[in-house]
């Protein structure tokens, strides 16, 4: 969805043993055939160029992705920097993309000494912090080393992050089992050399990426993209507000779709067709389910659910899906040691039938 500017209901690319068909556009195909050089560094497995998102990177690191256990951001840090003082010393002037994807905080949390103490360590939770505090610190170290090679006034800097945790929220634990707040509102920010600091309110999603890369780029968007470009808000406009959508079908957790538009929030379970509504302004950790005392607000909502879930499906029909990749036997390690075994075997049982 990062990469495409498409919603998973589009893409299709739901569970571990599926890869991103190449009839779909990435950013960096866009951005490669728009005279840019294209990079990435990757240290997930989900990352390898088995699952289609290498697509249109020149270079595309997937190094790290093969080995075990999982790496830490700390080496992807190192290799993102290399990275940084080689576009540095070359003399290629062409503009460049770099996608550097770091994997901390990802459970199991490890505890980072000097760092991890500040948190404590006694609880899930508190590790998560350390590890947060550990991705900052290296986040930070780049940061740094685009103004020690004079890159930092001609160079924007995303930093978006997929999903958050639960610990104990809604009963919860870890995330891919609901579309609740502590797991789908998290961080998005951009810096545009240039462009005032400001905070924005209004929500958004990972599909509006792609549109704002673009925008900065002065190049168009393509036909049938999901997502909006975020300029508007960084330019400290108030341009009209946006439904922002969320998706997660996953064994254990059946198909449910949420919808976010101002202060109100649906969230939709399609096995058993109930919905929660909630006002995220005056109950932002969700606990009062207002769906039985807001009908009309009920209503309004899952119309647009249903525009945006329609709008999505029409797009799908306009691209091939992947029918399922055979991963190697390290790959399949890799992924039960992080938590994703029953995904797997879910997958695998549905290739069987």
């Amino acid at each position: 969805s990062l990469i495409t500017g498409m919603p998973s209901t589009t893409h299709a690319c739901w569970t571990p043993r599926t890869q991103l068909d190449s009839s779909f556009q990435t950013m960096a195909e866009l951005l490669l055939r728009a005279g840019y050089d294209t990079l990435a560094v990757a240290n997930q497995p989900f990352l390898s160029r088995q699952h289609g998102l290498q697509q249109g990177f020149v270079h595309y690191d997937d190094e790290l992705t093969l080995q075990s256990p999982a790496v830490t951001s700390e080496r992807i840090s190192d290799k993102v920097i290399q990275l940084l003082e080689w576009k540095a010393g070359s003399t290629d002037t062409r503009p460049w993309l770099l996608w550097a994807h770091y994997f901390d905080p990802h459970e199991d949390y490890v505890a980072h000494p000097g760092l991890s103490e500040t948190f404590g360590t006694d609880t899930d939770s508190d590790s998560y912090d350390g590890e947060i505090r550990f991705t900052d610190l290296h986040l930070g170290r780049v940061l740094a080393s685009l103004n020690e090679l004079q890159l930092e006034e001609s160079t924007v800097v995303i930093l978006v992050t997929d999903h958050g945790d639960a610990f104990g929220d809604h009963g919860l634990e870890g995330h891919g089992n609901s579309l609740y707040e502590e797991l789908i509102r998290s961080p998005l920010i951009i810096r545009v050399p240039g462009l005032k600091a400001r905070k924005v309110t209004a929500n958004a999603q990972v599909t509006d990426i792609l549109p704002t890369v673009l925008e900065l780029a002065q190049l168009a968007l393509p036909s049938g993209i999901a997502g909006r470009s975020l300029m508007p808000y960084l330019r400290g406009e108030q341009p009209v507000h946006a439904a922002t959508l969320s998706e997660v079908d996953r064994p254990g957790t059946p198909l449910q779709r949420s919808v976010t538009l101002g202060d109100w929030k649906l969230i939709h379970h399609y096995a058993s067709g109930q919905s929660e509504l909630y006002n995220l302004d005056q109950d932002p950790r969700e606990l009062l389910d207002l769906s039985a005392s807001e009908p009309k607000v009920l209503a309004d909502l899952k119309r647009e659910l249903a525009r945006l879930v329609s709008t999505a499906q029409a797009a799908a029909a306009g691209y091939q899906t992947d029918a399922g990749l055979s991963l190697n036997p390290g790959a399949e390690m890799e992924l039960t040691n992080l938590g994703y075994a029953e995904a797997l075997q879910a997958d695998t049982s549905a290739e069987d039938e």
